[in-house]
């Protein structure tokens, strides 16, 4: 990783820390997280089920993804199949 990637990564790291800040504990503050966490994309997010998440392995399955209030295949699914990302860890508490 260049020198310049690693400080644009430590930025988005502190910005999503002061945006976690700025949220009070509940349901979007756990969207909010799951999305910083994961790299999902929103709609990829609001797509998952709890039949997604594999918990030997600690992962989410993205199976579909909600657009304009419609189901459909994530982008990722599209080109290659199921697509695979790690679960985040539980979130500490404020």
């Amino acid at each position: 990783m260049y020198a310049a990637d690693r400080e644009e990564s430590r930025r988005d790291a502190r910005r999503a820390r002061r945006l976690l800040t700025e949220i009070p504990d509940g349901s979007w503050r756990t969207l909010v997280l799951l999305l910083v966490q994961t790299g999902l994309r929103i709609g990829e997010a609001l797509g998952l089920r709890w039949s997604d998440r594999e918990l030997r392995g600690r992962r989410l399955r993205l199976r579909q993804r909600v657009r304009n209030g419609r189901t459909s295949a994530p982008k990722e699914l599209e080109r290659a199949g199921v697509h695979v990302v790690p679960e985040p860890a539980p979130a500490p508490s404020n």
